[in-house]
């Protein structure tokens, strides 16, 4: 009985330390289902779910306000300068006539996850990630992620301004985060063990039996 408890907690450690799987090179058009909310001045708000627009890119388009908002994304979300300009840009485009508060969005309906890290240094098989990074023209801004996922990946990020609104009544603000999208969820630990407590006390029954 001692072998089989041993046997069965070393077979749940070693499942725990199994690697989801993960899709790295994430475009605009890959995160279709995704929500995004906006929020402004007057504290009004409206949520929108993402669509892909195009080849690689996709976005979602907000009717608040006189002219709306609207958030895109295009080309692999990692980012990067391919010599001709930065790629991989998310912009947030403010035509409402009021300055947005904070801006939400959510990956929770999706299998999508922000990697937040610029190494896979969790080793859970995300692979290279990046950081928050924000177009420097603007005045500071927070970026707080929400809904952790495992390690360095989360499903939730909020951003808004440090001393007040994000984004005035009129223009467009830019920012660089990473997506991956699970393609195998990552073990439960939980799950595994009381599998394995289920089994040995079934095989104990039928021993007394």
């Amino acid at each position: 009985m001692k072998k089989l408890l041993a046997l069965s907690f070393f077979s749940m450690f070693v499942a725990s330390q199994a690697h989801a799987g993960f899709i790295s090179a994430v475009n605009g058009d890959d995160m279709a289902g995704i929500s995004v909310t906006v929020t402004l001045d007057d504290n009004s708000s409206e949520t929108i779910v993402w669509g892909a627009t195009g080849l690689n890119t996709g976005g979602a388009f907000g009717s608040l306000g006189i002219d709306g908002w609207s958030l895109v994304e295009s080309g692999d979300t990692i980012g990067g300068n391919d010599g001709s300009g930065l790629f991989g840009v998310w912009t947030l485009a403010n035509y409402t006539g009021q300055a947005i508060k904070s801006l939400f969005v959510d990956l929770s309906a999706t299998s999508v996850v922000f990697d937040t890290e610029f190494f896979d240094l969790s080793g859970n098989g995300s692979l290279a990630g990046r950081q928050f990074t924000y177009d420097d023209r603007f005045a500071a801004v927070n970026a707080g992620f929400s809904m952790n996922y495992m390690d360095e990946l989360f499903r939730g990020l909020t951003i808004t301004g440090q001393q007040g609104n994000l984004l005035a009544d009129r223009g467009e603000f830019g920012f660089m985060i990473d997506t991956d999208i699970v393609t195998v969820p990552a073990p439960a630990t939980l799950s595994i063990l009381a599998l394995s407590l289920l089994g040995l006390a079934a095989r104990s029954r039928r021993k007394q039996a």
